[in-house]
């Protein structure tokens, strides 16, 4: 049998047998052809170990990031498997890079050595295995670019790394087992043993290299740390005035139960490197300043003077959430605050108002009372997220964000975010004894107007309109990292668009102020119904979201009494017109009559040169009351026991308002009757008050008008004046 061995060996590679001992153990067989010569050598070469050690890393630590199971929460974040898988994302990354440079070198020889000789299965499994090699290194490339250079990754090029990567390991594993068969097969007596100690220390030198290279990796893990959640703002005693609740009297709840860390709850710049077409969206809206609006602050100033700090949790679930929720509301920090001249709502952060975190952060909604009655789950948190977005560290975050998505889109995109229950746990008000000292008193509430109005046929019914479609309406990605909308979007996916987060509605006066021009010119388009949202088109008719319409005669005599109506209908508006805080905004019908010469016959709903409107306008608006019975003009809700006039249409209603007037008997004909709906934010007495008379006033807008003309008919004649 030794001889049909060695004849066998000569047949292919020479004659063996007259070699000397040790020429025969420098004889060595190429690892890959079989070929009796000095390539056997390449077996125990440290380059081979290296390009294969580095391969099985990479394979290994890509199976681990493939099937690691995602946390579902923050404190499954900060646990060290979590940690580990995203140290071995940087660790494949880099080590990919490296891999690719000895793998490809070493490729190049040997595919150069061996594309020349005899084709057979072996081989095509070889050319195979480079091929998927290339693909899978050259996807590599361009995710890591993608991640550290752009926005987001292609999901269609991550999934060809992946697969290909699948597909080359057992081809290549496979080719590489019949190489080391083979040239076991061939190999001389004299070589075996020397060709045996190589292979092995091949296995087991590039096996202990990526055993290695995971193990440093879980190592790193367990000697990282990530943010702290649970401390919230340092104080010596948290006042619970309102109960246990360490929020009350708001709803708001956290995960963990106590306050929360306001680095957590902050970082919405961070998130614009990657989403800046919805930063920018965000940064204009009512929810970016929230917290900031001057006079929000101005109420909630008094509110604390009034009934101390801990009573402003009440507005903070909704208006300031950053700070209730890390426990900056509470004396302590209101003193310490007020020693800086700030007021006890700008703690740190909350110039955020409601951050992406906060918002993204709703894990549960409790509910459907109102006041903030959502429960907010600290989201899972990537390595370095709260470092400097320009440091080195912050990079790396992002980087890891963007390679490794999973997490972040998971834990940040919910499917409770497509139902008017999210939006009503702010959008629903009430007042109770805790706060007034005197009972419940119901106060704005779009949820169960719109739950009650034309626009729900309920769940699923072509005819529903919900929310996020009238307010957040489609848009065109432009810098955006979503390839989409996701899946919990009850209407997507919508490949290359996004929900458009300036949430447009009725207040065009803050952004005023913070000269965000786009923004103004876009919210008086929406109250004017000129925004086009084309998912919901034909469900809405054209023209003015709410309708201005004169119902005059058609002629009148001199001297004689004359009446006209206006009607107002809401033929849009997704729950009653107007809505919010009703004691702060101003929306009336101006109507005038004009005779053919200019002359004002008549004319209600004037603004004086003060600012001030005309006090007999017809206003769709309410009074408050306190317990004296006078009427609150400054939003102070916590002296508010009830209100003793409330004027609003419902969705698909309309109201009509009669006038009269005496037509003077010197009159030019034909008469103009002409009516404005006007809308103003805040009125002048709460500008003035909040603001030391400093001469603010804001701007008016003009939702929808009508004019008619009325003939004048001479008296005797009958005929036309």
């Amino acid at each position: 049998m030794q001889s049909d061995r060695l004849e066998s060996l000569n047949r292919d590679s020479g004659d063996l047998s007259s070699a000397t001992d040790d020429e025969a153990t420098r004889l060595q067989v190429n690892p890959l052809s079989g070929a009796p010569d000095r390539g056997a050598r390449r077996w125990a070469s440290k380059l081979l170990a290296l390009a294969i050690g580095l391969l099985l890393y990479l394979v290994l630590s890509g199976l681990v990031i493939y099937l690691a199971p995602l946390p579902s929460d923050f404190m499954e974040s900060q646990g060290w498997a979590w940690k580990a898988v995203q140290w071995q994302v940087l660790l494949h990354t880099v080590l990919g890079l490296v891999a690719g440079a000895i793998i490809s070198r070493y490729l190049w020889k040997h595919y150069f050595s061996v594309m020349r000789q005899r084709f057979d299965w072996g081989r095509l499994l070889g050319h195979l295995s480079f091929w998927m090699f290339f693909v899978c290194g050259a996807s590599g490339l361009v995710l890591t670019w993608q991640a550290w250079f752009g926005s987001n990754i292609t999901y269609w090029i991550d999934t060809v790394h992946t697969w290909s990567g699948f597909v080359m390991v057992p081809l290549l594993g496979w080719h590489l087992f019949r190489a080391w068969v083979r040239v076991r097969r061939r190999a001389t007596l004299e070589v075996l043993p020397l060709l045996r100690s190589s292979q092995w220390r091949l296995a087991a030198g590039s096996s202990a290299a990526a055993g290695l290279l995971l193990v440093i990796g879980a190592g790193f893990a367990l000697s990282s740390s990530g943010p702290e959640i649970s401390t919230g703002v340092p104080v010596q005693e948290y006042g619970l005035k309102y109960g246990q609740g360490p929020f009350l009297p708001s709803n708001v709840n956290s995960s963990t139960g106590s306050p929360i860390n306001a680095d957590v709850l902050a970082g919405s710049e961070n998130c614009g490197s990657c989403h800046k077409d919805i930063y920018d969206e965000w940064k204009a809206s009512a929810h970016s300043w929230s917290a900031s609006d001057m006079f929000f602050r101005a109420v909630a100033s008094a509110m604390e003077g009034d009934t101390g700090i801990e009573s402003t949790r009440y507005c903070g679930g909704c208006h300031n959430p950053i700070s209730i929720l890390s426990g900056s509301l509470t004396a302590e920090v209101a003193d310490a605050l007020e020693m800086q001249g700030k007021t006890g709502q700008e703690a740190p952060h909350s110039e955020e108002g409601i951050s992406c975190t906060v918002c993204h952060g709703i894990t549960e909604i409790q509910g459907s009372k109102g006041n903030a009655n959502y429960e907010f789950t600290p989201p899972p948190r990537y390595l370095f997220e709260l470092e400097d977005e320009d440091s080195l560290l912050g990079r790396l975050s992002s980087f890891l964000i963007r390679a490794y998505p999973q997490t972040h889109k998971e834990s940040l995109s919910k499917a409770h975010y497509k139902l008017p229950e999210y939006c009503g746990t702010c959008h629903k008000q009430y007042l109770d004894e805790s706060v007034n000292n005197f009972g419940w008193v119901r106060l704005q509430n779009q949820l169960d107007n719109w739950k009650e109005s034309k626009w729900n046929q309920g769940p699923g019914s072509p005819e529903t309109i919900v929310c996020i479609e009238c307010h957040m309406p489609l848009t065109p990605n432009v810098e955006e990292a979503s390839s989409g909308v996701s899946d919990g979007d009850p209407f997507g996916p919508h490949p290359g668009q996004h929900r458009n987060h300036r949430w447009l509605a009725a207040n065009q006066a803050i952004p005023w102020l913070l000269e965000e021009d786009e923004q103004v010119n876009l919210t008086e388009k929406w109250l004017k119904g000129e925004y086009l949202v084309p998912e919901i088109q034909d469900k809405w008719l054209e023209g003015p979201a709410v309708a201005t319409d004169v119902a005059a005669p058609e002629s009148v005599q001199p001297a004689e009494a004359m009446e006209y109506s206006v009607v107002i209908a809401n033929r849009k508006v997704g729950h009653e017109f107007p809505t919010g805080p009703l004691d702060l905004i101003q929306t009336w019908i101006e109507t005038k009559v004009e005779d053919a010469s200019g002359r004002t016959l008549f004319h209600s709903g004037w603004v004086g040169e003060d600012n001030y409107v005309d006090p007999d306008a017809h206003y769709f608006r309410s009074f408050p009351i306190d317990e004296e019975g006078d009427v609150i003009y400054l939003h102070n809700l916590w002296d508010m026991v009830g209100t003793t006039y409330v004027r609003v249409i419902f969705p698909g209603f309309s109201e009509k308002v009669n006038y009269a007037l005496d037509v003077p008997e010197d009159v030019a004909g034909p008469l103009t009757v002409s009516a404005n709906l006007r809308m103003r934010k805040f009125h002048q007495k709460f500008v003035d008050v909040t603001t030391d008379n400093s001469g603010l006033t804001f701007p008016i807008t003009d939702l929808s008008s009508s004019i008619v003309e009325v003939e004048l008919v001479n008296q005797k004649t009958g005929r036309a004046r």
